[in-house]
C-alpha cells in the first residue's frame, strides 16, 4: 500500500482558496440532482442546494485524492482507488446564495487503520474542508472519510443490467418524480412522517455524467467501462454524491431548502447504472435546541434487488 500512513499528518492543511457561487452552476448542480425547485433558479440570489459545496475542491481548489501543488501531496494519495465510507455537511445557518464567495481550506482530521477479511488492510482519513463568507465567519462545513483498501475485494454484483440493455436518457423523469413533492409548509408533523416513497426508473449513464459534469468531478471510473474493469469492477459505478444530493433535493422538496442545517450520509454499497432506485424518508426526531424547533429526518436509498446503499441522516429547522 503506497500512501502514507502517519498519525503525525493529522492536521496537515491544504492552502485558502476561494469559492465563488455563481448562478448558473447552482442551476446546473440543482438540475443534476433532480432539483426544479425556484429557490435554485431565482434571478436574484439563488440558493446553493445542500451538497453543492462538496464540487468546490475539484472546480476551485484541490482534493484529497488529487492535491496539486499543495502540502497534502505527503499523504501520497494520488490516482489511489478510494472508496468512500462516509460524506457530511454542516451549515452554520442559512446556505448561501450566488453572488457571495466563500474562501475554504481542506485539512486531515483524522486517519485510522482496520484490517478486514476480503480487502486486508484498510486506510481511513478523514477530509474536512471549512468555509468562511467574506466577513471570515464560519458558513459551512463538509468532510469525507474514505477508504483505500488494500486489495479490492472479488464482487459478485446481484441484479447488474448489462450494457446492451441499458435505457437512453429521454427525460428527465427523476425531476418529475421530485417534483411531485408538496411543501408541507406550515403543517404539523409527527416522528415517521414523510413525503412518501420515490421508485426511479433504470439509472442512465447520462444521468451520471451530467453530475460529474455539474460537480466537475471528471474521475473515470464513473464513465469509463474499461478503466472501471481495470480497476476490478465490473462496469462502471455511479458516483454517491449523485444520490445524497438527490435525497436532499427528495428532504428539501418537502420541508424547504432554506431550511436544511446538516446532512450526513453513510455509504454502505455502489449503484450502477440501470439500477432502479428507491428513495425514502421519514421523521426520526422532534426536538428544541438552541430556540430552536428541528427536524431530523432519516433516509435511505435502496436499488431494486432491495440492496441499501446509502443511509442518510438531514436536520432541518423550521419556521416557529
Amino acid at each position: 500500500m503506497s500512501p502514507n500512513f502517519d498519525r503525525s499528518l493529522i492536521g496537515l492543511s491544504g492552502p485558502e482558496f476561494r469559492v465563488p457561487l455563481e448562478a448558473g452552476k447552482i442551476g446546473e448542480f440543482a438540475r443534476a440532482t433532480y432539483s426544479s425547485h425556484p429557490d435554485y433558479f431565482r434571478q436574484q440570489a439563488p440558493l446553493m442546494p445542500a451538497t453543492f459545496l462538496a464540487s468546490a475542491g475539484y472546480a476551485f481548489g484541490y482534493t484529497l485524492e488529487r492535491p496539486g501543488d499543495t502540502p497534502l501531496r505527503r499523504l501520497g494519495l494520488e490516482n489511489a482507488s478510494t472508496l468512500d465510507a462516509e460524506i457530511g455537511f454542516r451549515f452554520h445557518g442559512r446556505l448561501p446564495r450566488a453572488g457571495a464567495a466563500l474562501t475554504a481550506a481542506t485539512r486531515i482530521a483524522d486517519m485510522f487503520e482496520k484490517t478486514g477479511a476480503r480487502a486486508g488492510r484498510m486506510l481511513f482519513w478523514k477530509a474536512l474542508t471549512e468555509f468562511h463568507d467574506e466577513a471570515g465567519r464560519a458558513a459551512a462545513e463538509f468532510f469525507t472519510t474514505s477508504v483505500l483498501p488494500e486489495r479490492m475485494p472479488a464482487m459478485q454484483v446481484e441484479g447488474l443490467m448489462p450494457p446492451e440493455e441499458r435505457p437512453s436518457f429521454e427525460q428527465d423523469i427523476g425531476a418529475a418524480l421530485m417534483s411531485a413533492i408538496r411543501p408541507l409548509g406550515q403543517g404539523v408533523l409527527s416522528v415517521k412522517d414523510g413525503p412518501g416513497e420515490l421508485s426511479f426508473p433504470p439509472l442512465t449513464l447520462t444521468e451520471i455524467l451530467r453530475y460529474q459534469a455539474a460537480s466537475s468531478d471528471l474521475n473515470l471510473i464513473h464513465h469509463d467501462e474499461n478503466f472501471a474493469r481495470r480497476h476490478g469492477y465490473p462496469t462502471v459505478i455511479s458516483v454517491g454524491l449523485l444520490h445524497i444530493g438527490a435525497l436532499a433535493t427528495y428532504a428539501t422538496n418537502w420541508l424547504g431548502p432554506d431550511n436544511i442545517r446538516s446532512l450526513r450520509a453513510r455509504v454502505l454499497s455502489i449503484n450502477w447504472p440501470g439500477d432502479r432506485l428507491r428513495y425514502a424518508g421519514t421523521v426520526s426526531r422532534l426536538y428544541e435546541e438552541g430556540g430552536e424547533r428541528k427536524v431530523d429526518l432519516a433516509l435511505s436509498c435502496t436499488r431494486h434487488t432491495g440492496e441499501r446503499t446509502l443511509d442518510v441522516s438531514i436536520t432541518f429547522v423550521m419556521p416557529a
